[in-house]
């Protein structure tokens, strides 16, 4: 039962938790990023088309009604063409029929069409009476009874063409046309797609900013019952040091005296010693990750100098009575020139290749072999653990460093573990600014290599 209870309070402090916590900050971020950027993007989107909108339809209505002011000649223009048009002649210009008067010729064909514009007088026959400005356009599809308007966007033009007719209830008497360059049009709708845009880029900014902080305050309080459960734990871990060390003495002393018990009972004494010592080792387990974690932040404060080859030689005597009473051949080599050294923490580095030996050890056959080699390459220093045990299925690899995680093949060899090992050492690890790399094959054995930044000199 408490072994559960330390599952689910270390889940708190697992990396998985705070992945998780990564990634709804990043989820939450994406959401308030993209559902802010498509509500800016519709808009501007919507104030474009309207503005567009808009601006064509000023475009049009100005050709409009220089048609309806050309329509109101279509009369004069039939009954002078008729008197001055030859078979030499492709078309008239409006100057050749208004000869009368110089001055009101002049004002009318100014107020009719200026540069990019060209207006056509058409019969009712849809033949081209009369034609002034330069702008050409064969397009010619008129309707009787409404305007018919075309947009031709690869020669940039506009052509309107618009029936006329003596009075609303008469029949047609003639057609106008008129061309005008699109350019300008062109220009307007240009400057207003890239004002949109401009808008839209630095509303794309702040948006960037309202999206993170609203992801960081809307993570709040998560990080709050983070911390609190961190604290949680590390709290009750350390309040239930004392009573499981009285259990385990208590336990320890029953087994010593084991004469004076029944054989039922000194079974029952040793799966509580058993038991009692595991929990121990978990509750320390969980108070090195919260002090890991604690001492992440001051790591400059707690790191000095250490000369790695030694702390593994020293590790190798430590583990040799485990390595005999296992049958396991320990063995310790070195590939070094110099003495490498690392900025870190004596203890925990002790922890980090302890924790990898003795699972070597204990993961092992009897009869199998486990080496430990200390080399350099570049300006990292490896530390290498080779093994002849069970291996690892490559299938659990990408599982291992999870806290309380076992494989189902080490459970089956051996039942005692947390689960926490690697976990811790991974921790460790990456608080030195290290790393830590696997290859394993079923049934052949594994090899762990530590990879730690030497220190600069």
């Amino acid at each position: 039962m408490l072994s559960k209870i330390f599952t689910g309070l270390a889940i708190g402090l697992s990396p998985l938790f705070k992945s998780k916590l990564s990634q709804i900050k990043s989820k939450l971020f994406l959401t308030y990023f993209l559902t802010m950027t498509a509500i800016v993007g519709v808009a501007g989107a919507c104030v474009y088309e309207i503005m567009a909108f808009h601006i064509r339809q000023q475009f049009e209505k100005s050709a409009i009604k220089l048609a309806s002011n050309a329509a109101a000649m279509l009369e004069l223009i039939k009954h002078e063409h008729e008197e001055y048009f030859t078979e030499n002649d492709l078309y008239l210009k409006l100057s050749d029929l208004l000869r009368e008067d110089l001055g009101k010729k002049d004002k009318i064909i100014q107020n009719l069409y200026g540069e990019g514009i060209s207006v056509e007088w058409w019969n009712e026959k849809q033949q081209v009476l009369v034609k002034e400005g330069e702008v050409k356009d064969e397009w010619r599809l008129a309707y009787e009874n409404k305007i018919t308007k075309h947009y031709d966007y690869k020669r940039r033009l506009f052509s309107l063409i618009l029936p006329v007719k003596r009075d609303s209830n008469s029949e047609i008497i003639g057609y106008i046309k008129v061309t005008e360059s699109t350019i300008n049009l062109d220009e307007n709708l240009f400057w207003l797609k890239w004002g949109v845009v401009t808008g839209g880029l630095f509303s794309l900014s702040l948006i960037i900013i309202g999206s993170s902080f609203l992801s960081q305050q809307s993570i709040q309080p998560i990080l709050a019952s983070f911390q609190e459960l961190k604290q949680f734990t590390a709290d009750i871990s350390h309040e239930l040091r004392n009573p499981l060390t009285v259990i385990q003495s208590t336990a320890q002393i029953l087994l010593e005296n084991a004469d004076e018990l029944k054989p039922a009972n000194q079974q029952k004494i040793k799966i509580i010693a058993s038991a009692a010592k595991e929990m121990k080792c978990l509750t320390e387990d969980l108070l090195l990750l919260v002090r890991i974690d604690k001492e992440i932040l001051d790591a400059e404060k707690q790191f000095r100098l250490l000369p790695i080859d030694e702390i593994c030689e020293d590790l190798v005597e430590m583990f040799i009575p485990l390595a005999e009473s296992k049958q396991i051949t320990l063995q310790y080599h070195t590939q070094l020139q110099s003495q490498p050294q690392v900025w870190g923490n004596a203890s925990n580095l002790q922890r980090l290749v302890g924790n990898i030996l003795s699972n070597a050890i204990e993961y092992n056959y009897p009869g199998g072999e486990v080496k430990l080699t200390v080399k350099q390459k570049s300006t990292w220093v490896i530390v290498e653990v080779e093994d002849t045990g069970i291996g690892i299925p490559e299938t659990e690899l990408k599982y291992l460093f999870q806290r309380f995680w076992r494989g189902e093949k080490a459970k089956q060899f051996r039942q005692q573990g947390s689960g926490l090992g690697l976990a811790i050492a991974h921790k460790i690890v990456k608080q030195h600014g290290g790393r830590i790399l696997v290859t394993s094959q079923v049934g052949k054995g594994s090899i762990f290599s530590i990879h730690l930044p030497l220190a600069s000199r």
